[in-house]
């Protein structure tokens, strides 16, 4: 029995829009581990030594606006961040420069020399970090910015994917000291970074621990997902489609 071209051409267009209806829009949702931090950061300030413009600033989420004329200082909340994190908001009209600890000896005196004003304007040229005045920004000094200034610091507590040993103990405290020019001030701010082990210590199944939560992402499905065999099938519809109008035209140039 021979089979009519237009039924061909029409069982084969019903194929492939059946597997098309078949074949669900698939998204799968993959998040890449995130690690955490075996044990939490607390910075203390010694503000023994600041002059009067200089504040400690003790609400980090408060609008800096708010503030009055100064600068202002605070450090990270261990209960809702685990690194040690200075900030500095300058409502003042005078910059503050963050010097390198390698200056200290240069510019810490007891009795300032002749040659003072000429280092102290050196430091503006030299300076690691600049807080603009009267901006009203938060300016952060993170773990690479604090050792970037102090050399002797070391970074105790990368984030890592195992789980602390039940007997883990917290590192030794570190001290040092934020360098600071102010105007024709010479600022030493000397500040501890102390640890405790982080007992909530979590990697959940994308990878987020609850104070930093990545985004998912959405991926292609793998070749050996469920849904690899669908798209085989429907590839194939679309090769007996191509050949089954091929075949048309072939008959149709034949009979004319």
């Amino acid at each position: 029995m021979r089979v009519r071209s237009s039924q061909v051409y029409s069982t084969g267009c019903v194929l492939l829009l059946a597997m098309l209806l078949g074949v669900p829009a698939q998204q799968v949702m993959a998040c890449e581990p995130f690690p955490d931090n075996w044990y939490i950061e607390t910075v203390t300030l010694d503000t023994s030594g600041l002059p009067a413009d200089f504040h400690i600033y003790s609400d980090v989420d408060s609008s800096p606006e708010q503030l009055s004329e100064g600068v202002w200082l605070t450090t990270n909340n261990p209960a809702s961040s685990r690194r040690a994190m200075i900030y500095l908001i300058n409502r003042s009209k005078t910059p503050v420069y963050i010097m390198s600890l390698e200056y200290r000896d240069r510019l810490v005196m007891a009795t300032p020399d002749a040659n003072f004003a000429a280092r102290v304007k050196m430091a503006h040229e030299a300076a690691s970090f600049l807080v603009r005045p009267n901006s009203g920004e938060v300016f952060t000094l993170e773990w690479e910015a604090l050792m970037d200034v102090d050399h002797s610091l070391i970074d105790p507590n990368l984030p890592r994917f195992e789980y602390p040993p039940a007997d883990t103990a917290p590192p030794a405290a570190q001290h040092s000291d934020l360098l600071m020019v102010y105007g024709d001030q010479v600022i030493l701010l000397p500040f501890t970074i102390s640890y405790s082990v982080n007992k909530d210590f979590n990697i959940d199944d994308c990878g987020g621990s609850p104070m930093s939560a990545p985004q998912p992402t959405f991926v292609q499905a793998a070749d050996n997902e469920p849904g690899a065999g669908k798209v085989i099938v429907l590839v194939s519809g679309g090769i007996i489609l191509i050949i089954g109008s091929a075949w048309l035209v072939w008959r149709w140039r034949s009979h004319r």
